[in-house]
């Protein structure tokens, strides 16, 4: 078995608890509102603007002569800067406040994400990090996939209010595919560790930012 392979088989039950939570299925399904998807985007606008800051984290603990990791690393930071604007142009876009939103606080759950990944970065294993981008690239942008098309049938928006989503799920069978050639370098133990116990945490840390927007827009389930 591959460290990839291994990976992806530890995880799974994480990573299907957060596909299980009813907010992430009714988005694939595009049975959300408005709201809520506003509500999305304002918690991704917060996670997406720390994108760059965090690989500048990990960069800055790396060591110099892993240069396979530093190249991936940089390759990733040049691909999503400037994406959280993308997230404001699409709130802007759908008739809502993007200068409430870039103005605002992170939500709590937000918050922790965030914290749980700098904590890794600084104090853990930099390593790590590559576990958040699995999730990340992988199942967020699967999800992506599958909810920007019917989300814009159902809300009746145009494509330029999904930018974000579109971008983010367009991109992603190249992108894991040079993932999984670049786990097969992880060959010490405790950073295969690392980035397993990452991502499995940030699997549970992803799917409260959710089960938050939920809560916080009036989320309702649809019932067969």
């Amino acid at each position: 078995m591959t460290f990839y392979e291994r990976l992806v088989a530890e995880v799974a039950t994480e990573r299907e608890a957060l596909l299980a939570i009813p907010i992430i299925q009714d988005g694939m399904r595009g049975n959300l509102s408005k709201e809520t998807y506003i509500g999305y985007l304002s918690e991704a606008y917060h996670f997406v603007k720390h994108t760059v800051p965090l690989v500048e984290t990990v960069q800055a603990r790396l060591a110099a002569d892993r240069f396979a990791l530093h190249d991936a690393l940089s390759d990733f930071a040049l691909e999503k800067k400037g994406h959280e604007k993308w997230i404001l142009h699409d709130i802007k876009a759908a008739g809502s406040d993007a200068d409430k939103v870039r103005d605002s606080a992170p939500s709590k759950a937000t918050e922790e994400f965030l914290a749980y990944a700098y904590e890794t970065a600084r104090q853990v294993n930099p390593v790590g990090f590559f576990g958040m981008i699995y999730v990340i690239e992988g199942t967020g942008a699967g999800i992506a996939s599958a909810t920007a098309g019917k989300l814009m049938a159902s809300l009746d928006l145009p494509p330029k209010c999904f930018s974000y989503l579109l971008s983010h799920g367009s991109m992603e069978l190249d992108d894991m595919d040079f993932f999984e050639v670049l786990m097969a370098q992880i060959t010490d133990a405790a950073e295969q560790d690392a980035i397993i116990q990452m991502a499995k945490r940030m699997y549970c840390l992803y799917g409260k930012i959710f089960e938050n927007i939920a809560l916080q827009t009036g989320f309702s389930p649809e019932t067969d």
